[in-house]
């Protein structure tokens, strides 16, 4: 309910903005076409969002963008007691999180969304309305999302050689890879 409640708000444009598992979630709410309608006034008027470095002169890039509470909510997150140890508690969701959806092996980190991508989360959503899924934790989600180690390795080496490319024709200073 929340992720519904937060999915039609202006905030759903981010959403569907941040792509991966999030903008496909998103996506059950909302249409693509209501991205064009541009940032929201949380942005433009209360400066709260994604600022991008100053272009040149006076003009800055800006967009919305969300807090990790609302991807959170997105994701179908949860805070359980353990109920093992006194006020122990252990995080799940219905949902993988991005990080563990962006940093696998088995396919599911290419920049667009592939069919690959689209039969996880379609299965994913028919377990779980049909009660055969349950919430897990970021380490379950990895280990489900993980792939086989041919695939990671490859992806790996993609990675790393697309890394010395840009390094040799477009050298930047403090440019992160793009894990």
């Amino acid at each position: 309910m929340q992720c519904k409640v937060l999915l039609t708000s202006s905030r759903g444009r981010a959403a569907i903005l941040k792509g991966g598992i999030v903008g496909r979630i998103a996506k059950e709410y909302l249409s693509v076409d209501s991205v064009l309608h541009g940032p929201s006034v949380e942005i433009t008027t209360h400066r709260v969002g994604y600022f991008g470095p100053v272009a040149s002169g006076d003009k800055r890039y800006c967009d919305d963008e969300l807090t990790a509470h609302e991807i959170a909510v997105i994701c179908g997150t949860y805070t359980l007691y353990t109920g093992t140890v006194a006020g122990q508690t252990t995080v799940r969701s219905w949902f993988p999180p991005p990080s563990a959806w962006i940093k696998n092996g088995a396919g599911y980190r290419w920049l667009e969304w592939t069919e690959c991508s689209e039969k996880f989360f379609v299965k994913l959503l028919q377990d779980i309305r049909k009660g055969q899924a349950r919430p897990l934790s970021v380490v379950d989600w990895r280990s489900r999302l993980r792939g086989l180690k041919l695939t990671r390795d490859l992806l790996d080496y993609s990675e790393e050689r697309a890394c010395q490319f840009m390094d040799k024709h477009l050298p930047a200073q403090n440019r992160s890879p793009m894990s």
